[in-house]
């Protein structure tokens, strides 16, 4: 039975995304690209994504209100961050330039903004600092898996740096997240292939996750700034690793 669930729902996450997909097409092939509409698309296809797969959201905290540039930065388990996140903001986000390989995945992300960076290459993480400080300005929000990388924890890894002193160039403001998984072993990492880690994971009823923004900083000193943010995000995963281990959420 947990397999069907888990394969029901691929085919439908699958067919949902080239959904929207399509639409996004249709619409820029007559209209144009659009920020606006591509980033409310997004958000609408992750509430339904998240939906579809069974995740259980438990916000601990929300973003602060729409209408203003924030960068939000945090910790990354899996996949399935991206939706969690974005179905609670309007926002770009910075992907690992591999996403855009993935079918329907990678042309849905460049339909809707989506920042795609080579980190091993200082010259596309220089371009990636200039297109989210272009962005930023414009009033758009991103999102930033600040760890680099998918961790499972307890905790987190450190933050990479760059975002932040992007965020202190235009004197933007950072705001924190922090995410965890009701069962540690959600989280993707390791040599596990996607496949296998989508069955494994979502053959199960629900999958829950407990979610949390921060407070709003503007970034005038980017090491204080990454500090603040880096300690808030760790304390935070902990405390939430604690409440589920307690069964308090």
């Amino acid at each position: 039975m947990g397999m069907l669930r888990a394969l029901w729902r691929a085919v439908a996450a699958i067919s949902v995304s080239a959904w929207y997909l399509l639409g996004l097409w249709v619409r820029s092939a007559f209209k144009g690209p659009d920020m606006d509409h591509g980033m409310k698309i997004r958000q609408r296809w992750s509430a339904a994504c998240v939906k579809l797969l069974g995740i259980k959201v438990l916000l601990q905290s929300p973003p602060p209100p729409d209408g203003v540039g924030y960068l939000f930065v945090g910790n990354h388990r899996g996949y399935a961050d991206i939706n969690i996140v974005l179905e609670h903001v309007i926002a770009s986000i910075i992907a690992k330039a591999e996403v855009a390989d993935i079918p329907i995945i990678g042309p849905g992300a460049k339909q809707t903004f989506t920042v795609m960076v080579k980190r091993e290459d200082k010259d596309s993480r220089q371009k990636t600092r200039e297109a989210m400080e272009v962005i930023l300005s414009k009033g758009y929000s991103i999102v930033v898996f600040a760890e680099g990388t998918t961790f499972e924890g307890p905790g987190i890894l450190p933050f990479k740096q760059g975002s932040f002193k992007a965020a202190e160039t235009g004197k933007f403001t950072v705001v924190p997240f922090a995410l965890e998984f009701e069962h540690p072993e959600d989280a993707w990492v390791g040599e596990e292939g996607l496949g296998a880690h989508f069955f494994r994971t979502y053959s199960r009823p629900e999958s829950r996750v407990a979610l949390s923004f921060g407070e709003p900083m503007l970034v005038e000193d980017w090491q204080i700034s990454h500090d603040v943010c880096e300690r808030w995000v760790r304390d935070e995963t902990l405390k939430m690793r604690k409440l589920f281990n307690d069964k308090l959420i």
